[in-house]
């Protein structure tokens, strides 16, 4: 009995991370989702707001009712949130969006996985998350959220810039917060993952390896961001009218950033599935 007790408090330790690291001090506003949906004319796409907020609220939830049941307590009142706990939040999700323009970051491919640095990218994941792990036990809150939120942004982008979802997959990617998981290759500098599209929706341009369900033939790319690093002949871009590399050779793209398709060619291909993603790889 007593080694069950000991598996559970870890367990409870893990899921309650995310909790604790949001109850410590006030934090300022964030960028409204509203404006990006303004700018990409696509009201009904999720922001990195919308999802970071909905994955914390979750977890929390899960957390605050199984710590319930745990104590015996199975009525089913209401549980709130204080406004010390949103504004918590909200300093997460602004340090997610500062990645998008923040000089050091709004271009740097490591840290959207564009441009095929994946591997690069899932190491600096994992040093977010260990920052994230030892700010909370040093009780220094406002690093660990900071971390966390841009640990948020990476993930999300993940599933969002690459072919994850094109190749079938609908569960988590769990190599990227797990090494000991097996890790799909990433495809090669001279190997072609993309096929010409000539018009703003590209529902079929990935050569068949880069979106085959057969989990031994599978391969990972992303796209490629404007002009660095400079995108080699036959690879896809992440494409949209803000992307110079949609212009080369393989032309169009395959991010699903939104459900528009003048900013995200493969905007029919569920980017909402990051919602899921994100909260269950907490």
């Amino acid at each position: 009995m007593s080694q069950h007790r000991g598996i559970w408090r870890r367990q409870v330790h893990l899921f309650t991370l995310p909790y604790r690291l949001l109850l410590a001090s006030p934090c300022v506003g964030f960028l409204p989702d509203f404006w990006s949906r303004v700018l990409t004319l696509s009201w009904d796409s999720h922001t990195h707001q919308y999802i970071t907020e909905r994955a914390i609220l979750n977890v929390t939830l899960e957390t605050l009712s199984g710590l319930k049941k745990h104590h015996g307590n199975h009525d089913k009142e209401e549980i709130r949130l204080s406004r010390g706990f949103w504004r918590a939040v909200g300093e997460v999700v602004k340090s997610n969006a500062a990645t998008d323009f923040r000089s050091s970051t709004r271009s740097d491919p490591v840290y959207h996985f564009d441009s095929e640095h994946i591997e690069s990218a899932t190491v600096m994941l994992r040093r977010f998350w260990t920052h994230t792990v030892l700010s909370v036990r040093a009780k220094e809150y406002q690093s660990a959220r900071h971390s966390l939120g841009q640990l948020f942004h990476s993930l999300q982008d993940f599933y969002s810039h690459s072919n994850w979802v094109e190749m079938g997959q609908s569960s988590i990617y769990l190599h990227l917060l797990q090494p000991e998981e097996p890790a799909v290759p990433v495809a090669k500098e001279d190997t072609p993952t993309c096929m010409e599209c000539f018009s703003t929706t590209c529902r079929n341009n990935l050569l068949p390896r880069l979106k085959t369900t057969q989990e031994n033939s599978q391969l990972l790319t992303t796209g490629y961001f404007s002009t660095f690093p400079p995108k080699p002949q036959g690879k896809c871009s992440h494409g949209g009218i803000l992307d110079s590399s949609r212009y080369l050779g393989a032309k169009g793209g395959i991010n699903k950033d939104s459900t528009s398709p003048l900013f995200s060619p493969h905007h029919a291909d569920s980017p909402y599935r990051r919602i899921n993603n994100i909260h269950h790889q907490l």
